[in-house]
């Protein structure tokens, strides 16, 4: 009785039903809005030395605290670590202004809305670049480029029978300001290296990058993608995303300087499988050797391809390899690309010889020219 005629003096609109007191703020109490607030509101009026201390019951928590993380969280605090910061953008687009960028197996038109609240967002997402892609463009605007961003969001997708689609995409995007063609493949790199992290996260082990072939001046499902430098996220042969260079139309359109380099993928599909438990891999005994391999290829050859190859052929001894560097242009010649990647042996019985370390760089180096006519550089 006494905590409702507190709540009534204070303005409150009480209602009491038996051992349940409900309680309606007035209008201009903003403030209150949780039932944490009437309980403060009343112990303010009956005086917190009225209340008596006492030690707080045992409950028991709402979740196992042992349960696993939702794997929105897990991939939130995982490009969390990797450097990019979390972008929420809207949902509704510009039907007119939108640019036509997004994975591969989105829908090819956008969702309108019959009654828009105005005419700049009068359609429904059909991907998180556009926003993405906007927003890097507004912080170099602000002279704050080389900003990276990833969203995690529902687009929306109109089906052949009306129906609408919400699958939930991961998005990531950023901004190269200076330093040309070398600094977007750089950072292209490090996107498709970020994904490789969040996917090996998830049970998905078939999951991989492919580049991806346009089908002439047309791009078609590529729209929005620079050529030659877009690669396909594959599950088996399934297109679920999409990694690669803004083309810079669309960079240009948007008002963003320099280079753009993004990427998009089917969350749903990279989650299928649930996730993985990290296990825990006891520390090298033996030290390990690392060398660097440059070869020069020619044509259109995947860079994965080469990473395949030489990860066979290195054999258990090999155990990281990454791709460090891409160079294409002068003195190399047309059609030609270097690539250089780092190699990390490594033995759990022994502390491995130079000849022995040379020995499997050779017969890497020889498994290269036998399958793809590659030139080794000095």
């Amino acid at each position: 009785d006494e905590a409702a005629k507190i709540l009534e003096r204070l303005g409150f609109t009480v209602a009491r039903k038996e051992r349940v007191l409900r309680a309606q703020p007035p209008a201009f109490r903003l403030d209150c809005s949780i039932p944490e607030d009437l309980v403060e509101e009343i112990g303010r009026i009956h005086g917190y030395d009225r209340v008596p201390s006492t030690l707080p019951g045992a409950r028991t928590p709402v979740r196992d605290l042992y349960e696993p993380a939702d794997a929105d969280d897990t991939a939130r605090e995982l490009l969390a670590g990797h450097q990019l910061d979390e972008a929420v953008t809207s949902s509704l687009v510009s039907g007119s202004a939108t640019p036509a960028i997004a994975l591969p197996g989105a829908s090819p038109a956008l969702v309108r809305i019959k009654n828009p609240m105005a005419e700049n967002r009068d359609a429904l997402r059909r991907s998180l670049l556009p926003g993405l892609l906007e927003a890097l463009a507004f912080n170099a605007r602000q002279d704050q480029g080389g900003a990276r961003l990833f969203e995690l969001g529902s687009v929306f997708w109109e089906t052949a029978a009306d129906k609408l689609e919400q699958p939930q995409v991961l998005a990531l995007a950023a901004h190269v300001p200076a330093g040309g063609a070398d600094a977007a493949a750089a950072e292209l790199r490090s996107l498709q290296a970020t994904l490789a992290t969040v996917r090996d996260r998830f049970a998905l082990p078939t999951t991989d990058f492919k580049q991806a072939q346009f089908p002439g001046e047309n791009p078609g499902r590529f729209a929005g993608f620079h050529p030659g430098r877009t690669g396909e996220i594959l599950d088996g042969d399934e297109a679920i995303g999409i990694v690669g260079e803004v083309h810079p139309e669309v960079a240009s359109r948007l008002g963003l300087p320099g280079r753009a380099v993004v990427a998009e993928v089917l969350f749903d599909r990279f989650t299928d499988g649930g996730q993985r438990t990290p296990q825990a891999r006891p520390l090298p005994r033996f030290p390990g050797v690392r060398r660097d391999l440059t070869v020069v290829v020619q044509g259109k050859i995947a860079g994965r391809d080469l990473v395949q190859v030489i990860r066979q052929l290195g054999g258990y001894t090999l155990r990281e390899i990454h791709m460090v560097s891409e160079y294409q242009g002068p003195p190399l010649g047309a059609g030609a690309r270097s690539l250089s990647f780092r190699l990390q042996y490594q033995a759990d019985d022994r502390t491995l010889t130079n000849e022995e370390v040379g020995a499997l760089q050779q017969h890497i180096i020889e498994g290269l020219k036998a399958q793809f006519g590659a030139v080794v550089r000095s």
